[in-house]
């Protein structure tokens, strides 16, 4: 049975990556007491984004199975598209030279 009674809710700024590279803006709405790592892990297969575009905002159900990373936006993040320039390459998409240790006994250890 479902209640007419509404829920007050919060919403948070989110940056998704998807596992094929797209990437998306949007808005996720939390219940009280409710966190992003909460929707992540609960039993629902998709989750509602209303995602922005350059049209307006849309809602979008993404299976989060396909999910690669979510992340909360935080206000100092002034523009879209700053977001997007600064977030281009994500720290998990940088290579990353191997940190080269002193010799030990004759032998270079290089460490990734």
């Amino acid at each position: 049975m479902i209640s007419n009674e509404k829920k007050e809710k919060s919403q948070i700024k989110v940056y998704v990556r998807m596992h094929d590279g797209t990437r998306s803006l949007g808005k996720v709405f939390l219940a009280e007491g409710e966190r992003l790592q909460d929707i992540m892990n609960d039993d629902r297969i998709f989750i509602p984004v209303h995602v922005e575009e350059q049209k307006g905002t849309s809602l979008v159900m993404l299976a989060k199975r396909y999910i690669q990373q979510v992340e909360e936006v935080h206000s100092e993040a002034v523009k879209d598209e700053d977001f997007y320039a600064r977030h281009g390459r994500r720290s998990g998409d940088r290579k990353v030279e191997p940190r080269v240790d002193p010799i030990i006994s004759g032998m270079r250890l290089e460490l990734d």
